[in-house]
């Protein structure tokens, strides 16, 4: 799936992303590191509900040359409304292109009137701003049927199933009225909406987290925590990614009708349980991870961090780096934007060591697990610098990122000189 930017904030070239099952952008403040996370995870967010669903799918209907005209919806929803089935007979190429049309407005959409929303601003700031998408539907290719599901009140579960030939809808309504019995509007939403989500199920599910979530005691807004309910459990919470958090802080979060609060691994004198706000800043930042991990997480997510390494010491970078591999090899796909050359460094360390045997006794002496390993294959980078973003190389060494290496080359010649002149001067 990629992904283009035009000049949305310092970047004022077209930027290009692919996403992998990480992926990096790097690169020295302010050149639009920030804009692309939120403007990528905007984009994401609209398509779970976007309001142009009954435009697109309702007037298109009725347009005999347009593609959607074959899905044949009026008749779809007469039948649905009657017998709480339906079927109808759709070619894949006429399905692809049907959803490539609606890929294409809903970035037109997006890139016109959500763009500007999403960083709290006025269309003018954004007038010239674009964000288009190239994403190939990569379940038409597939043996297995394609399904979507969704529950809505008042009608019950329904779902939508694609055989490579024909369209299945049906609606169970467990203990909710007939579908006869269900305001025809209603119906329809639910059925343009089961389509939006059908043809847009590669899309990940996006979850940010932002930089200023130092600043809150309790998951960030933009971090969609309180944009839906909270599950009591995430379907990763078996593999208990979240623990890789507490053995981070040394402790863990508890979580009350009305607050939070950071509890001690330690006990006896050294215990403590105290209110997340007077926490530690690395506590306070790491907040909204755990509850994501434990409550939200899903395989296929698209999880964004804006500089994960920040108040983190370098020891904490480094395991940070391995818990961002784990999340990759249990299904979440990850973005961040980094400064940090540690992360980057010990993400190089990952991607060799998925190229060695289990075996290898050096790995065992370095102390790294099988769920350290790093596919090279699965890694996008990218570094942002004069007003352009450029494709970083990622081969079986890592990732090549010079800009950080520049820096550090510089500091180590003026160190050097530096030590000569005084050992001179001694």
């Amino acid at each position: 799936m990629t992904f283009r930017f035009e000049n949305i904030g310092p970047v004022d070239d077209t930027a290009e992303i692919t996403l992998g099952d990480l992926t990096i952008i790097a690169g020295r403040n302010n050149t639009g590191k920030t804009y692309l996370a939120y403007a990528l995870y905007g984009f994401l967010k609209q398509c779970e509900d976007w309001p142009g669903t009954d435009v697109f799918f309702r007037r298109r209907a009725d347009e005999r040359n347009h593609p959607v005209a074959a899905l044949k919806l009026p008749r779809v929803a007469k039948a649905l409304a009657e017998s709480d089935r339906a079927t109808v007979q759709v070619a894949p190429d006429v399905l692809a292109e049907v959803r490539r049309r609606l890929v294409e407005r809903l970035a037109r959409d997006f890139s016109a009137s959500a763009l500007p929303a999403v960083f709290s601003t006025t269309s003018e700031d954004f007038k010239d701003a674009r964000i288009s998408v190239d994403a190939n539907w990569r379940g038409l290719d597939s043996e297995l049927p394609i399904a979507e599901e969704m529950v809505l009140q008042r009608v019950g579960r329904a779902t939508l199933q694609y055989d490579g030939n024909e369209l299945a809808f049906a609606i169970d309504h467990e203990k909710s009225p007939p579908t006869r019995n269900t305001p025809r509007p209603v119906l329809d939403d639910m059925l343009y909406r089961l389509l939006l989500r059908f043809l847009c199920s590669d899309f990940p599910r996006p979850f940010i987290l932002p930089t200023e979530r130092f600043a809150t005691s309790l998951c960030d807004r933009k971090a969609g925590l309180h944009e839906e309910p909270i599950r009591p459990h995430s379907p990763l919470a078996q593999d208990k990614l979240f623990d890789g958090i507490n053995n981070l802080m040394g402790g863990y979060y508890r979580a009350s009708r009305d607050a939070v609060s950071f509890r001690s691994n330690a006990r006896g004198k050294r215990e403590f349980d105290i209110p997340l706000h007077l926490a530690s800043s690395s506590a306070r930042g790491l907040a909204d991870l755990y509850f994501y991990l434990r409550h939200k997480a899903a395989h296929g997510d698209l999880l964004i961090i804006e500089e994960p390494e920040s108040h983190l010491d370098t020891a904490n970078q480094v395991s940070l780096a391995r818990m961002l591999a784990r999340f990759v090899r249990t299904g979440i796909k990850v973005l961040i934007t980094t400064h940090s050359d540690y992360l980057i460094k010990e993400i190089n360390n990952l991607i060799m060591l998925s190229q060695l045997d289990g075996d290898n006794l050096a790995i065992q002496a370095l102390n790294y697990a099988k769920s350290d390993r790093l596919d090279p294959s699965s890694v996008r980078a990218y570094v942002a610098d004069d007003h352009d973003l450029g494709r970083a190389k990622v081969d079986e060494f890592g990732v090549d990122m010079p800009v950080f290496d520049d820096t550090i080359d510089d500091i180590n010649r003026a160190s050097r000189a530096l030590a000569a002149e005084v050992q001179a001067a001694g």
